[in-house]
C-alpha cells in the first residue's frame, strides 16, 4: 500500500508534463492556407454595397472618360437592366448578376502602401491608364463604389486599388476581362455589346400552333391541326342481329397534330416538312449580332417593313417580328412589334433567311438540267453591249466583242455550267421582272434554245428577279447572278507579259519629246541608272509592275493602230526577248496603254502607271542626311582681360582704366 502511495506524485508530474506537450502541439500547429489568406485580404467593397442595393455601374478605361459603357436597373422592373449607354438595349441579367456578385464580394492581398504619382504607373493604376468600375445605389449620383483595375502580374491576379486611396492590392477579379477586353492597351475602350441581351426572341417550336410569314413579294401560313381520326374498316358495323354491342373505349387516343399549309405556297405542291422544321426551330432563341440605332428606321428598311413573321403560340398569344432588308446591305434588320421598348436588332444573313426563307426552302422550283458539255452558243445582251460564245469543237471562243487576247476558258466554262444547272431560288406570288433586263440565250446542239432575263433586285432575297423561257418571275442568289453575268472583259485573261522581275534586265522609260530613262542590271544583278547604282525600292517596283502587267479594262472597239504615246516604254529579259508598252492619256479607270503585237487598246491601274512614270530624282539613291553639327556653348571672356595692344600700360594706370562688361558677341566667342 506504502509502495503505491509514492508513485501517486510521480503519476501527477508525469500527467502536467503530458498536458504541457500537447499545449506546445496545439500552439504550433500549422494555420490553414484559407486561415492566412482570411487574415491576410481586405474587404474592398463596403459591406452595405449588396448585389440587390446596386443600380448602376459604369465602366471606362482612364486613357478615354468619354467612351463609357453605362449599365442601369429599369426603374419600372428591377430585375430588368439595360445598357443606357447604347440606345437604352436590353442588357443580360446573368451576366450582371455575375458581375455584380463578383464585385460586392471583392477582396484583395496587401501589396504595397502609400503610392503616388509616377509609381502608380508601375502598376497600371493611374487614374489616366488604369480600368475604372463604378458602382452607384439608389439614386444617388456620388458612386458608392469607384475601383481601379490595373496590370495584371500574373494569370489569376491584377492590381487594384479604390479611387481614393493609395494602398494597392491583389485582386483575383480582373474587371477588364469581366468586360470582354482583352487588349493590353491602356486605351482599350469598352465595348456595350458584352453587357446586352441579344436574344431577340425565345419560344420553343412545340408552343407555337401557328406560322404567318409575309414578304414583300409572297405571303406563307402554316398551321398546326388536328389530324383526322381514321376509323379502322367495319368500326362503325352495326352488331349482327342478336349480338351484343362492342363497349366503348374508356378513354379516347389523344389527339395528334400535323402542320398544314393555309395559304400561299406553289399552286399544285406540298411543303417540304424539313423546311418548315427548320422554321418553327429558329426562335429558340433567334439572337442578333448587334443592336442598332432605333432612331434610324429609314437606314434599316424597317420605317415600313416589308417583312412581318407572326408566331401564335398555345396559349393564343402572339410574338410579332417586324424586318427590313436595306438594299445595301445582305443583313437584315428585325424589332419586336409592340415591345416596351424601341430595339432594333441586326440579323445575319443566316439567321435573317431562317426567320424569311426562301421559296426553294419550302417547295421544288423551276430548274435545269442541261448537260454544259452539250451547250454550243451563248449569247449575252447587256446594256450598252453585247457578247457572243461559240463552241469550235471543245473549245470556246469569244466572237464578239474582238480582243487580242487569249480567252479565259475557266470564266467561259464557270459560266456554261452555271447555266446548265440554273435553278431559282425563290418564287413570287405577283413581282414584276424589274429594271435593268439582261437576256441570256444559249443554244444546246440538239437544237433547244433557252431564254433567261434577269431583271432587278429581289425584294425578299439577296439576288435578282428572273425568267426562264417566258415563264413566272422567280429570284436567284446574288451568288448565281454574278456566275452568269460575266462582263466582256472578263471572259478573257487580261495578263499580258507573266514574266518574272528578277528575269527583266533593262527598262528604257521614254516621255514623248523627253529624254529616256534607262535601267540596267550589272553583273551582280543590282539595278543602275546611268553609272550610279539605282534605287532598288523604286527600280524594283518598275520590274514587278512590268512583270505583272494586267489589263484593268479592255476598251473594245479601239485600235492600237489609233492610239497616240504620251510615254514609251522598251523592256529587254535575260532572254534576249523584248516587248514595248505604249502609255496614253489617263481616264477615270487608270491610263491608256497598247503593247507592241497587240492590236487592242487597254486600261492599267493608277498605281501602275505611277510606278512606270518615276521622275530620275526617285531612281538615285538617296544621300544620307547629315545630323546637324552640335553648336559650342558660350562662354564669356574675363571682364579684366582686354587686348594689349588696346590698352598699353603707358597710356594710363591700369588702376584707372574703366573695365566695361564685355558685350554680347565678344561673350558669345570661346
Amino acid at each position: 500500500m506504502r509502495k503505491w502511495k509514492n508513485l501517486v506524485p510521480l503519476a501527477v508530474i508525469l500527467a502536467i508534463l503530458a498536458a504541457l506537450v500537447v499545449l506546445k502541439q496545439v500552439q504550433n500547429r500549422p494555420v490553414a492556407i484559407e486561415e492566412q489568406l482570411q487574415a491576410k485580404v481586405t474587404p474592398l467593397v463596403p459591406e452595405t454595397v449588396t448585389e440587390g442595393a446596386i443600380t448602376r455601374i459604369d465602366l471606362y478605361t482612364g486613357a478615354k472618360p468619354d467612351e463609357k459603357v453605362t449599365v442601369q436597373r429599369d426603374a419600372a422592373d428591377p430585375n430588368v437592366w439595360r445598357v443606357t449607354s447604347h440606345f437604352n438595349a436590353p442588357a443580360n441579367k446573368d451576366k450582371i448578376d455575375e458581375f455584380l456578385e463578383k464585385l460586392t464580394g471583392l477582396q484583395g492581398e496587401y501589396r504595397a502602401g502609400d503610392v503616388t504619382g509616377d509609381d502608380l504607373g508601375e502598376f497600371d493604376l493611374a487614374e489616366d491608364s488604369a480600368f475604372h468600375v463604378l458602382a452607384y445605389t439608389g439614386d444617388a449620383e456620388t458612386p458608392a463604389v469607384h475601383l481601379l483595375n490595373g496590370k495584371a502580374p500574373k494569370s489569376g491576379q491584377v492590381f487594384v486599388r479604390t479611387a481614393d486611396g493609395n494602398t494597392i492590392y491583389v485582386a483575383d477579379v480582373n474587371f477588364r476581362s469581366e468586360a470582354m477586353i482583352w487588349s493590353e492597351e491602356a486605351g482599350a475602350a469598352p465595348e456595350p455589346g458584352p453587357w446586352e441581351d441579344k436574344d431577340i426572341v425565345k419560344v420553343d417550336a412545340e408552343e407555337i400552333t401557328r406560322v404567318a410569314v409575309t414578304m414583300p413579294d409572297k405571303a406563307l401560313v402554316f398551321e398546326k391541326r388536328e389530324k383526322p381520326v381514321e376509323k379502322k374498316e367495319g368500326e362503325e358495323e352495326k352488331p349482327a342481329e342478336g349480338e351484343e354491342a362492342a363497349p366503348t373505349p374508356a378513354e379516347a387516343p389523344a389527339p395528334e397534330f400535323e402542320w398544314v399549309l393555309a395559304s400561299g405556297g406553289v399552286a399544285g405542291q406540298t411543303f417540304k416538312q424539313a423546311g418548315l422544321d427548320a422554321l418553327v426551330r429558329a426562335f429558340n432563341p433567334l439572337s442578333a449580332t448587334e443592336i442598332v440605332d432605333p432612331g434610324k428606321l429609314e437606314d434599316w428598311n424597317l420605317a415600313t417593313p416589308g417583312f412581318t413573321c407572326v408566331l401564335t403560340l398555345k396559349d393564343n398569344k402572339e410574338v410579332v417580328l417586324e424586318g427590313g432588308l436595306p438594299a445595301s446591305s445582305a443583313d437584315g434588320y428585325v424589332r419586336v412589334a409592340g415591345a416596351a421598348e424601341p430595339v432594333v436588332y441586326k440579323l445575319s444573313s443566316y439567321n435573317f433567311a431562317k426567320v424569311f426563307p426562301k421559296g426553294s426552302d419550302f417547295f421544288d422550283l423551276q430548274t435545269l438540267a442541261l448537260d454544259k458539255e452539250a451547250l454550243t452558243r451563248i449569247e449575252m445582251q447587256l446594256p450598252g453591249t453585247r457578247a457572243v460564245l461559240a463552241k469550235e469543237g471543245a473549245n470556246w471562243t469569244v466572237a464578239e466583242p474582238a480582243a487580242d487576247l487569249e480567252v479565259d476558258s475557266t470564266a467561259i466554262s464557270t459560266l456554261a455550267g452555271a447555266l446548265a444547272a440554273w435553278k431559282a431560288a425563290d418564287y413570287t406570288d405577283s413581282a414584276a421582272l424589274g429594271e435593268p433586263v439582261r437576256t441570256i440565250t444559249f443554244t444546246t446542239s440538239d437544237g433547244a434554245s433557252h431564254v433567261l432575263e434577269i431583271g432587278g433586285p429581289s425584294r425578299s432575297i439577296d439576288g435578282n428577279y428572273a425568267r426562264l423561257d417566258g415563264g413566272p418571275v422567280v429570284a436567284m442568289t446574288k451568288g448565281d447572278v454574278g456566275k452568269v453575268l460575266v462582263e466582256p472583259r472578263n471572259l478573257y485573261r487580261r495578263a499580258l507579259l507573266e514574266k518574272i522581275a528578277d528575269d527583266i534586265q533593262s527598262v528604257a522609260i521614254t516621255p514623248a519629246g523627253g529624254e529616256a530613262l534607262v535601267l540596267t542590271r550589272n553583273e551582280s544583278g543590282a539595278w543602275m541608272f546611268g553609272d550610279a547604282e539605282a534605287n532598288p525600292d523604286t527600280a524594283g517596283d518598275i520590274a514587278e509592275t512590268i512583270a505583272d502587267i494586267q489589263a484593268e479594262d479592255i476598251l473594245f472597239g479601239r485600235a492600237s493602230a489609233d492610239f497616240v504615246p504620251q510615254a514609251t516604254i522598251d523592256v529587254t529579259v535575260k532572254t534576249g526577248e523584248t516587248c514595248k508598252l505604249l502609255l496614253g492619256a489617263e481616264t477615270d479607270a487608270g491610263r491608256e496603254f497598247v503593247m507592241e503585237g497587240k492590236a487592242s487598246v487597254f486600261v492599267m491601274a493608277r498605281e501602275d502607271a505611277a510606278a512606270l512614270t518615276p521622275s530620275p530624282d526617285s531612281l538615285k539613291i538617296p544621300e544620307p542626311v547629315e545630323a546637324p553639327a552640335a553648336e559650342a556653348p558660350a562662354t564669356e571672356a574675363p571682364a579684366a582681360e582686354a587686348p594689349a595692344a588696346e590698352a598699353p600700360a603707358a597710356e594710363a594706370p591700369a588702376a584707372e582704366a574703366p573695365v566695361s562688361a564685355p558685350t554680347e558677341s565678344a561673350a558669345a566667342q570661346p
